[in-house]
């Protein structure tokens, strides 16, 4: 059997007489089933990729909103400290004189 007997030879040869065909296209036509099954792992990893770093991101969003939300309460946390703290001085220093 020769190259011209073969059903993909043929179609390709009709596709190229018929039509204007980009050199991708005729690709297309001659890969192999292992080339067309490797082509769809590739995409299949690249899809779980982008899925992955989407779910990441979002774990990072959130952690940066955490993050600032514990800065403010600390800084609050902050100011306040040094008024209790005086406060109780004060209060204990009342008690010891009664």
């Amino acid at each position: 059997m020769s190259l011209l007997d073969t059903d993909q030879t043929q179609v390709a040869f009709k596709v190229i007489l018929t039509s204007e065909v980009s050199l991708s296209k005729l690709r297309i036509l001659f890969e192999t089933k292992e080339e067309q099954e490797e082509k769809a792992r590739l995409i299949s990893q690249v899809l779980e990729l982008q899925n992955t770093l989407d779910d990441l991101s979002a774990r990072v969003d959130n952690v940066k909103e955490e993050n600032l939300r514990l800065r403010s309460e600390n800084q609050v946390s902050q100011n306040l400290f040094p008024e209790m703290n005086l406060t109780y001085s004060k209060l204990r220093q009342n008690l010891h004189y009664y």
